[in-house]
Order: C-alpha cells, then sequence, then structure tokens
C-alpha cells in the first residue's frame, strides 16, 4: 500500500506503547478490512509531527481480499489525516523497507516576517531573509558517499554511519507577492539515519542565516562527531515525499 498521512497529531509512525500512532491506527483497521490481525512493514520510520505524500507499506495476509475494495474500506474508516492512495499485490519477497532503491524527503521552510496560520504544522518559520544562493552551494559539500555521524541523533541504535546522499535540490516559491519565500528543501538517497535531514536542514538555514559557512559544514563531516554546534529543525517541516523500487 501506498499512503499519505499528517504526522501533527501522532507520535510517529511506529508502534509506541500508550502512544498514538500511524502504525497503530492503520493496523486497527486493517485487522477489520482482513479479518484477521496484520502487522505493517513500512519503508522507514518517522517522528513524531513528521508527514508523509507516499509511505509505502507492506503486510501479509492469509485471507483473500479485493484490493480495489480494501482502499475504499480502508479510506471509510481511517480518520482524515490518513489516506491510503493504493493497494496491490505484491511478490512475497518484496519488503517496504529492504527493497527500497532510494528515498526522497523534503523540508518545508516559511521565510517571511508572519506565519500562514495554514502552515503552521508544516513548515518551519524563519523571519530573517536566507541566502538561498549559499545555501545551495554549501549542500554540495553534503552529497556523496560520507560518514553523516555528525548528522545523527545522539543516542541512535547503530553504529553504521555511512549513508550515500545522491541529491540535493532547492524550490522556492511566494505566497501572493515577493516576500515570504516559501523555500522546499528535497533530499534524495538510498536511505537516512536518525534525525540526519532536519540536521542537515538546520546546517543549512544557519548558513544561510550567516551563522555556518560552507566549511564549517565540511569540518562538521570530518568530526564524525554530534558535538558539533548544529541544532536538529522542528520535525513539523519534514515531508516523506516518496520511495524508489
Amino acid at each position: 500500500m501506498v499512503i499519505s498521512f499528517d504526522g501533527t497529531g501522532y507520535a510517529g509512525f511506529q508502534i509506541q506503547p500508550k502512544q498514538k500512532t500511524v502504525q497503530g491506527v492503520l493496523e486497527t483497521v486493517l485487522e477489520t478490512v482482513c479479518q484477521q490481525k496484520v502487522t505493517v512493514v513500512a519503508s522507514g520510520r518517522t517522528d513524531s509531527g513528521v508527514h508523509a505524500k507516499k509511505q509505502t507499506v507492506n503486510f501479509f495476509t492469509s485471507n483473500k481480499i479485493n484490493c480495489g475494495h480494501a482502499k475504499t474500506s480502508l479510506n471509510q474508516m481511517l480518520p482524515p489525516d490518513i489516506r491510503v492512495l493504493s493497494v496491490e499485490e505484491a511478490d512475497k519477497e518484496f519488503s517496504a523497507r529492504y527493497s527500497a532503491k532510494a528515498k526522497t524527503y523534503s523540508y518545508t521552510i516559511w521565510n517571511g516576517d508572519v506565519l500562514c496560520p495554514f502552515e503552521r504544522d508544516t513548515a518551519m518559520h524563519i523571519k530573517r531573509p536566507l541566502d538561498i544562493e549559499k545555501m545551495k552551494e554549501a549542500s554540495a559539500s553534503l552529497i556523496g558517499y560520507k560518514n553523516f555521524k555528525s548528522f545523527c541523533k545522539t543516542g541512535a541504535a547503530v553504529t553504521d554511519h555511512m549513508r550515500k546522499l545522491t541529491d540535493i535540490r532547492f524550490e522556492t516559491g511566494s505566497h501572493g507577492d515577493a516576500t515570504p519565500t516559501i523555500i522546499k528543501i528535497y533530499f534524495t538517497g538510498r536511505s537516512f539515519l536518525h534525525n540526519q535531514v532536519r540536521i542537515m536542514t538546520q546546517a543549512l538555514v544557519d548558513v544561510g542565516l550567516g551563522k555556518l559557512t560552507k566549511e564549517d559544514i565540511e569540518n562538521a563531516l570530518k568530526k564524525e562527531s554530534r558535538t558539533n554546534g548544529i541544532g536538529t529543525a522542528d520535525a513539523k517541516g519534514l515531508c516523506l515525499e516518496e520511495v524508489l523500487y
């Protein structure tokens, strides 16, 4: 299945005790449709407040279901902030997580004096003007196969911090007039470390504000330590755009 969700009201995708999660809500509804308990496997976990336009998930059921009917039934039962975009039968060997070839995340920045109320849960608000050209220039330092330990959440359960970032691109637009500017940064790679996109985004924002330079980002990569003074951007601006197989 490919699903879309607004993560504002959820404690992330993965099931957690006594917390409302996307996986928990999805599995509850799937149990009704499949007439048996099922476990959902996602292409990746998203943190509390993070959104997804096209998150891929898979599950196994021993009961026969009609994919078209299942999509309709699921959307009738799910809350409006979770939608099922498509349902199809896959090979038994398919894994939403391990079969993925690449993922694209986006981060949205509202760069202007007043934040639009409709964007309060989907964008980071930066009042001071950002130097987008310097941000683009600095982003080049992050592309390639590198050790991203400096851009990983402290205490994350991972020993291999090597990741390949294949592309970073920027899109800008205005909301009615020249200001404010809406900046969307797209990050594409095979896989990402915990909080990697949010930390990279904060680093680029700090470059845009003149707090950091391209050289500072390069030095942070070389340091291979989270103690580099770079913060973590708010979760609400992050969105999983799509997963490629």
